[in-house]
C-alpha cells in the first residue's frame, strides 16, 4: 500500500522506509528524518541515517494491567486471574520488527526499574523520549526514574502513544522509546 502510494505522486520524490518499529519508534526516525532534511541533508544520506540506525531502535514497555492483552485473546482467564492476583506487569520490547516479552516482573515498582535496567543495556543514545498510554502522572515518575539513571540523556520528553497501539497495551502503560548511538 505505502509502495502503491508513493508511485501515485509525480511531484516530489517519495521513498518507502519500512522502519520495522510501530508508535514512537517509528516516530523518533520518522522526526530525525525530518530535521535532516530540513539541515539539507540529501536523501541518500538520511536513508544511510536511518538504516545504520534501524536496527538500535528500539520501544520499551510495561503494561500495568493484564485486562487488554485478555480481551484481545492473547492470555485466557487463568493467566489472567493468577498474572493480576500475583501483580504481574509484563515488560515488552519491540526492535528490528520483532515483539518479545522480556520479563513477567511482580509489582509496578520492579517492572519498572527492570525495564531501565533493559533499557541501560543499549545506550548511550541519540534519542530517548518517556512514553504512556495516559498516564501522564506515571510518565512524569518515570522520567524522574530515567533522568536519575541516564544523567546525559537530555531533556528526555514525555509522549504520549496513540490510540491504535494503546488499545493493545492498555491504560496506564508506560515505556520509552530510543535511537540508540552508533559506534
Amino acid at each position: 500500500a505505502a509502495r502503491l502510494g508513493a508511485d501515485a505522486v509525480e511531484t516530489v520524490p517519495v521513498t518507502v522506509f519500512d522502519t520495522k518499529q510501530i508508535s514512537l519508534g517509528a516516530a523518533l526516525l520518522v522526526i530525525t528524518a525530518a530535521e535532516m532534511a530540513a539541515k539539507g541533508n540529501s536523501l541518500a544520506e538520511i536513508t544511510n541515517y536511518l538504516t545504520v540506525h534501524l536496527p538500535n531502535t528500539r520501544l520499551f514497555g510495561m503494561l500495568n494491567t493484564l485486562d487488554s492483552l485478555r480481551r484481545s485473546g492473547r492470555v485466557n482467564w487463568a493467566e489472567f486471574g493468577i498474572g493480576t492476583l500475583l501483580q504481574i506487569k509484563p515488560v515488552m520490547m519491540i526492535s528490528d520488527g520483532a515483539i518479545s516479552v522480556l520479563a513477567k516482573v511482580r509489582t509496578r515498582k520492579r517492572a519498572l526499574q527492570y525495564m531501565l535496567d533493559q533499557v541501560a543495556r543499549y545506550g548511550p543514545f541519540e534519542k530517548f523520549v518517556v512514553a504512556h498510554v495516559n498516564a501522564p502522572e506515571a510518565a512524569a515518575k518515570l522520567k524522574e526514574m530515567a533522568m536519575a539513571a541516564f544523567p546525559n540523556a537530555g531533556s528526555l520528553p514525555i509522549m504520549p502513544i496513540g490510540p491504535a497501539v494503546g488499545t493493545h497495551l492498555g491504560l496506564d502503560a508506560v515505556g520509552f522509546a530510543c535511537i540508540g548511538a552508533v559506534s
